[in-house]
């Protein structure tokens, strides 16, 4: 090779490099979670669970009508659940792994459980940060716990997102 050879290649290198400099490898967007899905962990009372499922209904038997959030591990029959009260029997026989947030009108949470697979379900509320966003016939968003929830004698851990379809 002769040395103008050379040069060349060392100079189509340092380009080369220089290009490679240039470009951003940022990581790739998540993908839109898709409806009655969610995507994150939670944990309590030693056991950890991914969440993957979403659901939300409406008490129609509370006089605020309050939308009931379920995050969960398992797939749950929500759509046929007309209160709070069909959760609760649900769940004595189905145990699952997850949260349950009550909502008003203006998405404020008024009241949380956790389930942890044991007997009762645990009052949550003040320990988890929702940010929820209601579109025609869907609910989306986040929660996580906060310095409240770290703060526990057993730590109780949520990061998660969520999708679900409004009925």
């Amino acid at each position: 090779m002769t040395l103008s050879c050379r040069r060349s290649v060392v100079v189509l290198a340092a380009v080369a490099l220089a290009a490679l400099g240039s470009v951003s490898f940022a990581p790739a967007a998540e993908p839109a979670a898709r409806s009655g899905t969610a995507s994150g962990s939670f944990s309590a009372g030693g056991k950890t669970a991914k969440l993957a499922f979403a659901v939300a209904f409406t008490d129609q038997k509370d006089d605020k009508k309050p939308l009931v959030l379920v995050l969960s591990d398992k797939e749950v029959p929500a759509s046929a659940w007309k209160s709070g009260s069909d959760l609760s029997a649900y769940r004595r026989e189905h145990p699952f792994l997850g949260i349950a947030f009550w909502l008003d009108a203006k998405n404020s949470v008024f009241r949380a459980d956790y389930y942890d697979g044991t007997s009762f379900p645990t009052s949550a509320f003040g320990l988890f940060d929702l940010k929820a966003d209601r579109a025609a016939g869907s609910l989306s968003g986040s929660a996580k716990s906060n310095q409240a929830a770290a703060k526990l004698r057993e730590p109780v851990t949520l990061d998660v997102t969520f999708s679900a379809a409004l009925k």
